[in-house]
């Protein structure tokens, strides 16, 4: 009887943590509501592994942060950041490690023409599925990026552009231009919650699998099957550097902070070398 009163005594202790945490994220940062979730869920793993007692306890939190980069989850050291921001205890992130660097992934890209790209947003069965690919192809944004984007986040500068602000990979702040979906846009702005792209179906923001079978569903019809959402912002990069683009423009467009990872969607043949060298040299 005293184990399971000590269980559930435990249970409540990490509940108003997770509460509190989460509640401090909404409140006092701009991030989206996927990150939000995202740094909550980091922060119960290591409660349930090392405890509550231990959340300030750098030695154990290295050796988390490390463990988690193994498996490609890079953004467990935002989440201390912003917890140790909340306990008046922001000193202690300087004591955080930086990590491993572990080779990207080779993913390779599909690369099509814009006719090809267009029938595919266009046999997007759902339509606020089919405006995110359209988005998507317009400013080559992530996923993560665009599923959490909130009215408010729209602005209609002076000249008529319109802008959105998001809250990229690795908290970067940026905002990007849209030229064609400005309209459709708008007719989706009173969503619940003030989430654009709100899913009835999950009760939340986009949802990635059901944006993934729309997208797979529509890349199959039209002879594209391995066509992904990720594929439009390699496209996009491909585009601006075909239309004369340097690699920083389409850095800037991308919203990356190294210009080594811009570089990495790029694959140079020996035939397109020996092309630019006689363009330039003959």
């Amino acid at each position: 009887m005293k184990s399971k009163l000590s269980s559930e005594k435990k249970d409540t202790e990490e509940k108003r943590f997770e509460t509190k945490f989460f509640n401090y994220l909404k409140e006092n940062t701009n991030l989206s509501a996927g990150s939000i979730n995202e740094y909550v869920k980091i922060l119960n793993r290591f409660v349930l592994f090392y405890g509550v007692k231990n959340v300030c306890a750098t030695q154990e939190i290295n050796k988390f942060i490390i463990a988690l980069q193994e498996k490609r989850i890079y953004t467990a050291k935002y989440a201390f950041r912003h917890f140790f921001d909340m306990i008046g205890r922001p000193e202690l992130y300087q004591k955080l490690k930086k990590g491993i660097k572990i080779k990207p992934r080779k993913k390779l890209g599909i690369y099509l023409g814009k006719d090809d790209m267009k029938n595919i947003i266009k046999n997007i069965p759902d339509t606020k599925y089919k405006l995110f690919a359209e988005i998507q192809y317009e400013t080559g944004l992530r996923f993560r990026d665009l599923s959490s984007l909130m009215a408010e986040n729209i602005i209609t500068d002076k000249d008529g552009s319109v802008k959105i602000y998001v809250v990229t990979k690795g908290e970067k702040e940026k905002i990007t231009y849209l030229t064609n979906t400005q309209k459709k846009l708008k007719m989706f702005a009173k969503g619940k919650k003030g989430l654009i792209f709100y899913d009835n179906t999950v009760g939340y923001s986009a949802n990635y699998m059901r944006y993934y079978r729309n997208l797979v569903y529509a890349a199959e019809l039209v002879g594209h099957p391995a066509f992904r959402s990720h594929d439009f912002r390699r496209n996009l990069a491909e585009d601006l550097i075909r239309i004369g683009k340097d690699m920083r423009d389409v850095k800037n467009v991308l919203g990356h902070k190294h210009i080594s990872t811009t570089e990495r969607y790029f694959k140079y043949s020996p035939i397109q070398v020996k092309d630019v060298l006689k363009e330039v040299r003959t």
